[in-house]
C-alpha cells in the first residue's frame, strides 16, 4: 500500500462534507490505525463485501478475527469503537431520547415511520430499563402475503443491545394469524433471559393494533408483559 494511496484518502475525507464520505473510504480511515503498511484497500473491501455495511461490520466485529490473516488487532479496535459509540449514543446528553412507555408511545412513534416503510416488514424495538429506545431493527418481511422472522436475529439483537424489554412492530401488515404464532416462538427464545416483550403491534397507514391491548387474554397473560400504563 502505498503512502500516497492514504494521502488521497485522508485528503477525500477532510474536504468531504459530514455524513457523505464513502464507507468504503471510512473503513480504510480506521484500518490505518491498525496496519502501518498493509493494503486497507482490499481489505476494506473484503470485509465490505462481507458484511455489507460499516453497521453490519461493527454489530459482528466478534467474528472478524476469523478472517483470514487479519488476527485479533481489528476485532478489538472495532470493539472499542463499537463500546465508545454505544455509550455515546446511551449517555450524551445532547441526544434526544425517545421514551416509549405505553402502548399509545409506540404506536404514535411508529405512525411517524409508517409514510417511510413502504414494505410489509416487521422490526425489534429494543428498550432500556427506563423504557427508553435503544434501537429498530429489522427481522423480518411479508413478501406475497407469506410472513417470515428471522428468529435467531431476534434473540442476538435482543442481547447485543442490553435490552431489557422489546417491542414487536410489524409495518403495513394485518396478518393477526402470523402474529399469534410468531410471539410464543420468539418467547420461547428468550426463555434463558431477563428480556420481557412487551407488545407485538400491526400497524398500516390506516390503522394500528396492540396485541396487548386486545381482547386476547391469553396471549396478553402468558407472552406480553405490557406497561404499567397505557
Amino acid at each position: 500500500m502505498s503512502l500516497g494511496h492514504r494521502k488521497r484518502i485522508r485528503n477525500l475525507f477532510r474536504k468531504a462534507k459530514f455524513g457523505t464520505t464513502r464507507e468504503e473510504h471510512l473503513l480504510e480511515m480506521l484500518l490505518f490505525q491498525v496496519f502501518s503498511r498493509r493494503d486497507t484497500n482490499k481489505l476494506a473491501k473484503s470485509l465490505l463485501g462481507k458484511y455489507t455495511s460499516l453497521k453490519t461490520i461493527f454489530h459482528e466485529y466478534r467474528d472478524i478475527k476469523d478472517e483470514k490473516n487479519i488476527g485479533t488487532g481489528v476485532e478489538e479496535f472495532f470493539a472499542v469503537i463499537s463500546e465508545l459509540f454505544y455509550r455515546c449514543y446511551m449517555y450524551d446528553s445532547g441526544i434526544k431520547r425517545i421514551t416509549l412507555d405505553s402502548c399509545i408511545s409506540v404506536i404514535r412513534y411508529c405512525e411517524l415511520k409508517v409514510p417511510h416503510e413502504s414494505c410489509k416488514i416487521l422490526k425489534i424495538l429494543t428498550l432500556n430499563e427506563d423504557n427508553m429506545l435503544i434501537a429498530s431493527d429489522v427481522i423480518g418481511v411479508t413478501i406475497d402475503g407469506k410472513s417470515k422472522c428471522d428468529e435467531e436475529e431476534f434473540l442476538r439483537l435482543a442481547v447485543a443491545r442490553k435490552a431489557v424489554s422489546v417491542v414487536m412492530v410489524h409495518y403495513n401488515c394485518t396478518d393477526m394469524a402470523y402474529a399469534l404464532l410468531i410471539i410464543p416462538r420468539l418467547y420461547d427464545m428468550l426463555h434463558n433471559t431477563n428480556i420481557k416483550i412487551l407488545d407485538y403491534i400491526l400497524i398500516t397507514s390506516e390503522s394500528s393494533l396492540s396485541l396487548f391491548s386486545s381482547q386476547d387474554t391469553f396471549i396478553t397473560h402468558k407472552y406480553l408483559t405490557g406497561w404499567s400504563k397505557y
